[in-house]
């Protein structure tokens, strides 16, 4: 659980201990005005104080010892207990089991986060093939799982541990792009990644000194094995969040009318959690 004034993040863990079920709801009470705003892998609904999460089609169906994991993000005021009453398809929970999130502690309203190490087990980086807060980095230059690239061409693009400007703990990664396609600058995973999926989930915590423009800006690329190596990215287009693909230049979906349309700028001066999914036995993306 990630927390501070006035918000939250949750991971939650649901564990099947009935027979196998094919379509999953979780229930619990939020009873001092906590609100949820937002959620993935999971569909979830509030009336009230109740508060349901149902498994989509990818996780639903869960045999007897199975696990499904979904995460959520929410708002509270004053106090923020932990969560209470859980049902597991309408019945109680197993009193012997803790399905709250992970951890659940008594928030006070001006929380410390604790630092997440970039290679270090922090509880949400559980089951993650890369995590980090950059906190073990101890120059100004990305090392270690990290590394700096410039793809095809460089230019004036920079990459640099940022002590100033900070989510949680106090360091981030500050990348400063200029104008022009080889003024690009990127910090890389040193990490093999080839194998994750055939589900890819990504967070990250993003914060814009200028407002996305009418031109292209890339901030995440992927390579794609499928289209030679080739990438694609999410970053901005006709000042909106767009995803864009390297070999065609295509912004899926269509950017005039409806693409723009669909999509909303990010802020500037403040941090931005942006999660996205891509599903390849579907060819989707969720963001």
């Amino acid at each position: 659980m990630d927390q501070w004034s006035g918000g939250f993040t949750a991971r939650v863990s649901v564990t099947n201990l009935s027979p196998q079920v094919t379509g999953w709801t979780l229930g619990w009470t939020f009873d001092a005005g906590q609100r949820v705003i937002s959620a993935w892998n999971a569909g979830v609904t509030q009336t009230g104080t109740a508060v349901t999460a149902a498994g989509l089609d990818y996780n639903g169906s869960l045999p007897t010892g199975g696990s499904a994991a979904f995460g959520l993000q929410g708002t509270w005021s004053g106090v923020n207990p932990a969560p209470h009453d859980f049902t597991f398809d309408g019945a109680p929970c197993d009193p012997g089991s803790d399905p709250s999130p992970d951890p659940t502690p008594t928030p006070t309203p001006t929380p410390t986060p604790t630092p997440t190490p970039s290679d270090g087990p922090a509880p949400e980086c559980a089951g993650a093939t890369v995590c980090s807060g950059f906190e073990d980095r101890t120059g100004s230059v990305p090392s270690g799982a990290w590394t700096v690239v410039e793809p095809d061409c460089g230019g004036s693009g920079k990459v640099a541990v940022d002590t100033s400007v900070a989510h949680t703990g106090s360091r981030s990664v500050r990348v400063d792009g200029a104008a022009g396609y080889c003024n690009h600058a990127f910090v890389a995973t040193t990490k093999d990644v080839s194998t994750v999926g055939p589900v890819v989930y990504g967070r990250l915590w993003v914060r814009h000194t200028t407002s996305l423009p009418a031109a292209h800006v890339t901030m995440v690329t992927l390579a794609d094995a499928r289209d030679g190596g080739r990438y694609l990215r999410v970053g901005g287009q006709n000042g909106a969040l767009q995803w864009d693909r390297q070999s065609d230049d295509a912004t899926p979906p269509a950017q005039s009318p409806a693409g723009v349309a669909l999509s909303t700028p990010l802020p500037t001066g403040r941090w931005v959690c942006l999660r996205f999914a891509l599903d390849t036995t579907r060819q989707n993306m969720d963001t």
